[in-house]
């Protein structure tokens, strides 16, 4: 029996958030962009109506690390509860996986 292979769904428009880090200095700004593949294109039409919501929702979690947590170079933390957070509010499917498309630290 042949397995049928699927190619993976990206939303590609979490980009250019920026945010300010949990530091002892508060001084540190961070740039982010996000891949986040979906389980379905149900899912994809979701996130992309919901988008403004959801963009916010990475804010607030993003805002709420720590420099050390942002700076993994795995950024398995970040990813993982990003991931369970957003996945919480969809009702079509889910986040499969997030990826780091781009990342600046000032």
């Amino acid at each position: 029996m042949e397995v049928e292979k699927k190619d993976p769904i990206y939303y590609t428009k979490m980009v250019n958030m920026i945010v300010n880090p949990i530091s002892a200095t508060g001084s540190h700004l961070v740039r982010f962009s996000f891949a986040l593949e979906v389980s379905s294109v149900a899912t994809l039409e979701e996130v992309g109506i919901r988008h403004d919501i959801l963009w916010d929702i990475v804010l607030r979690n993003l805002e709420a690390m720590t420099i050390e947590q942002l700076r993994d170079p795995e950024k398995k933390y970040l990813k993982s509860h990003i991931r369970k957070t957003l996945n919480a509010e969809l009702k079509n499917g889910d986040i499969v996986d997030i990826y780091v498309t781009d990342i600046v630290v000032q």
